[in-house]
């Protein structure tokens, strides 16, 4: 009976090697963007999930990725991947006033942090011809990443101004996010050897990883209190662009 099951394993590996068409290793760089859920934003005193993307300074460190990724293209055009990438996590809790409602120049303050984050990334699609030379790769991918926060801690603070008095609370659930998402990459390739690939894709985060609420209550209108309240899954479009060198199995 031993035997029969090692023959049977050989066999199937045997056929799947068999349906192998090509290996393949790529890099990439690009560009991440998060997508948090906004639940209030007040007067829309807390933008800064628009305006911080826009910032110059610091914008590749903040948004930037890199990925390494190797793959099996089978006979069936079936494409098997995994993928490691490095991106950061940015969380912000800012805010924004109009000129009306502040003095000394003091238009906004809050928080910003940020950390390298490293994810796992499995994936399977299907290599789809565009004509010559120029393929289109849709790809379903699961992910994982490890942010290494303090799990279910609570971080609050307080900032007293002439006219406002501004709070904000931070709440981390968890240190593990997984990801559902996809990547379409439009993919050239010039030689056998050698494909070029432009991706654009969406990971959706499955869990709540960490929620900001934030209040301003200025002096002269005490009953009347602004609240912003925005919830993260890490989720995030990506969109890059890299090469990849194939090597024949054969």
């Amino acid at each position: 009976m031993k035997m029969f099951f090692v023959t049977v394993l050989l066999v199937v590996h045997s056929q799947t090697y068999g349906q192998i068409d090509h290996y393949y290793f790529g890099i990439d760089f690009g560009l991440n963007r998060e997508i948090n859920q906004v639940v209030s934003n007040d007067n829309d005193y807390f933008s800064c999930w628009r305006n911080c993307w826009s910032e110059k300074d610091g914008f590749y460190s903040r948004n930037g990725s890199f990925s390494l990724s190797a793959g099996v293209e089978m006979k069936n055009k079936m494409v098997y991947e995994i993928m490691f990438s490095r991106q950061t996590v940015n969380i912000s809790a800012q805010f924004l006033l109009p000129w009306n409602l502040v003095t000394d120049n003091l238009l906004g303050s809050g928080t910003v942090g940020s950390a390298p984050q490293l994810k796992w990334t499995a994936g399977v699609g299907r290599r789809i011809s565009l004509g010559k030379k120029f393929y289109y790769i849709p790809v379903l991918q699961f992910s994982s990443m490890f942010t290494g926060n303090d799990t279910d801690s609570i971080i609050s603070s307080d900032e007293t101004n002439k006219t406002y008095i501004y709070n904000q609370t931070f709440r981390y659930f968890n240190e593990n996010q997984i990801f559902l998402g996809f990547k379409n990459t439009l993919q050239w390739k010039p030689s056998t050897r050698w494909s070029i690939n432009l991706q654009l894709g969406y990971a959706q985060g499955l869990s709540k990883i960490y929620e900001i609420h934030q209040e301003i209550q200025f002096f002269d209108d005490p009953e009347n209190i602004s609240k912003g309240h925005t919830i993260s899954r890490l989720s995030h479009i990506f969109a890059s662009i890299g090469t990849a060198y194939v090597f024949k199995k054969n």
